[in-house]
């Protein structure tokens, strides 16, 4: 499953982009919302924070 992750604090986003990809999800990572649009998207789940990687 491809998960799209827009966060904009760079060890927070290394944190869970790691988390993720052990999880066995291939993760794209925008920064901010406006470069998120540009990739590939489909799905209607969202998750927010805070969260545990067990969800």
């Amino acid at each position: 499953m491809r998960v799209l992750l827009v966060e904009d604090d760079r060890q927070t986003a290394k944190f869970i982009v790691k988390g993720l990809q052990q999880e066995g999800f291939a993760v794209d990572h925008a920064a901010y919302g406006l470069a998120g649009r540009g990739l590939p998207a489909g799905g209607d789940d969202y998750l927010v924070k805070p969260f545990a990687f067990i969800q």
